[in-house]
């Protein structure tokens, strides 16, 4: 199963795209560059080392991307039925005053 959660590292030691020596390598390539004020991404540490390709990087992160949106679909689902409710209701609160305004 996907894991939209892991970090790039992780996800492509566990596709088989790399080994655990050259994520290890690539993490601590990646503090130390930190220590020295540079922030890259691992990924792009991991591609520059030669342990993958952008194209792997890439794909992965497109997927988790893809995952995440579809994981979050039934909660987009469930908040636009909840505005044509509330649309609804206020719709049938507006005829309630018209109607009382017309009598009044």
């Amino acid at each position: 199963m996907f894991d939209r959660y892991a970090a790039i590292g992780d996800l492509l030691w566990r596709h088989g795209l790399i080994t655990e020596r050259q994520l290890r390598k690539g993490v601590s390539l990646q503090g130390k560059e930190r220590l020295k004020g540079q922030y890259r991404k691992l990924g792009e540490i991991l591609v520059t080392e030669g342990f993958c390709t952008e194209a792997q990087v890439d794909l992965l992160l497109h997927e988790q991307a893809s995952y995440r949106s579809v994981a979050i679909s039934p909660a987009l689902d469930e908040l636009e039925r909840r505005i044509e409710d509330q649309e609804k209701a206020t719709k049938a609160l507006q005829n309630v005053c018209e109607e009382m305004t017309k009598m009044g």
